[in-house]
């Protein structure tokens, strides 16, 4: 804070400045106190965020723990639905086999006493007692099986239960930490309202002091009512010079502000931020040719692909195209079918991914997901592709015709 002093005896001039020293002293320790405790308050924020994003990936994990969990018990019960089945049917095959074997055990023994009266003949019987041993010796690897299956089945559930057991104990040691990080926010909010209530006593406390010095200081000032006019002079003349220089600074700010549209960027279109490579106080380099930022589309995927030299002349904008999806079997998922809607003017020189001229594509998807086990599985960006196009209808004579064009050019060439 400044006074303008005009015509003031010694005294009057070290009365008044003493206790304009005395006012900015104690406004600027207010101000320090309370700029100390808003930068705990700024501090205390960041930690609470902090803590609050510590949470969240906290319950994405326990949300994670619990799906895995979900996806066991599933494949649990489908690998023991499977051992069931199996179960059963090899019941019924052993008891279909007992059945048997006491059919045959019963022929034997009947064919017995006339093999020794000499009715029927040896090698008969021989047959029978074969068939006898042959059954045993299914039925032995019949009841094996089973017992192999049962021990299966009471494995899976042994190790069903242990899995359990450990993705729980992760989830118990998930929500005690998500209580701790609660607790810690809970100190931090009572903190945080014990600062402010600090930064509102202080700058109470700072406007009450700065009136009753500022009162005792035009009281002083106004025993020198005989300058009051120089002095007013003086403060208008600061006036004036304050307002050329909030204008100098006005003019400032807009041509900052103007810099700063300069230096937004604007992206064609709308979509989440997939890589960013320019973080806050870092410098945007013009020259370089990497990009600062990459976006995917909130709209439909679509498939972009490379057209080699040899086909591009055979296709064009609105052709149909079978897209099979490298991550999903052909054979056993089918593929999305799509229709060409950009083709690009110029090739792109051969690089080191691909050591060939291409022409880029995009091509339009008619559905954004395939159906694998009866679930919709949506398409992402980044999947690899291979686009199969029809280029054009040919005649069985032109085949021909161009195998013994082929021919007769080798046969040229070996001569």
């Amino acid at each position: 804070m400044r006074v303008a002093t005009a015509s003031l005896t010694p005294e009057q001039q070290r009365r008044l400045e003493s206790s304009v020293t005395e006012l900015n002293t104690r406004i600027s320790a207010g101000q320090s106190e309370i700029g100390q405790v808003r930068k705990q308050l700024s501090e205390n924020r960041v930690r609470r965020q902090g803590l609050v994003n510590q949470q969240a990936g906290i319950q994405s994990n326990i949300t994670s723990i619990n799906s895995e969990i979900a996806s066991s018990r599933e494949s649990l019960a489908t690998a023991l639905g499977q051992i069931d089945r199996q179960i059963s049917q090899n019941q019924a095959k052993i008891s279909a086999s007992q059945k048997t074997l006491t059919i045959n055990k019963k022929i034997f023994a009947e064919l017995q006493p006339a093999g020794t009266a000499g009715a029927i003949a040896r090698t008969q019987i021989d047959r029978q007692e074969q068939e006898v041993v042959t059954r045993e010796s299914e039925l032995e690897q019949q009841i094996q099986e089973q017992s192999r299956l049962q021990l299966e089945q009471t494995r899976l559930i042994s190790t069903s239960k242990a899995d359990t057991q450990r993705q729980q104990q992760r989830i118990q040691e998930q929500q005690q930490l998500a209580k701790q990080r609660q607790s810690e926010i809970a100190q931090l909010d009572e903190e945080h309202a014990r600062l402010e209530l600090s930064v509102s006593q202080s700058t109470s406390k700072l406007a009450n002091s700065t009136a009753v010095n500022r009162k005792d200081l035009f009281t002083r000032i106004a025993e020198n009512d005989k300058r009051i006019a120089e002095i007013d002079s003086q403060l208008n003349k600061s006036i004036v010079e304050n307002e050329k220089k909030i204008t100098e600074i006005t003019n400032q700010i807009a041509q900052a502000n103007q810099s700063l549209k300069y230096q937004e960027i604007h992206a064609p279109v709308a979509g989440e931020v997939f890589e960013l490579k320019v973080y806050p106080q870092g410098v945007v380099n013009s020259n370089s040719p990497e990009p600062i930022v990459q976006i995917i589309p909130s709209k439909d995927a679509i498939a972009k692909v490379y057209i080699t030299n040899k086909d591009i002349g055979f296709v064009k904008i609105g052709q149909q195209v079978d897209v099979r999806i490298d991550t999903f079997n052909f054979s056993e998922f089918g593929d999305v079918k799509g229709t060409i809607e950009w083709i690009g003017s110029d090739a792109l020189p051969p690089d080191q991914i691909y050591p060939f001229a291409r022409f880029p594509a995009r091509i339009r998807l008619s559905q954004q997901s395939l159906t694998v086990k009866g679930a919709a599985i949506q398409l992402k960006p980044g999947m690899s592709v291979k686009a199969n196009i029809k280029l054009r209808d040919r005649t069985v004579m032109s085949i021909f015709t161009d195998m013994f064009s082929k021919q007769s050019d080798g046969v040229k060439n070996l001569r």
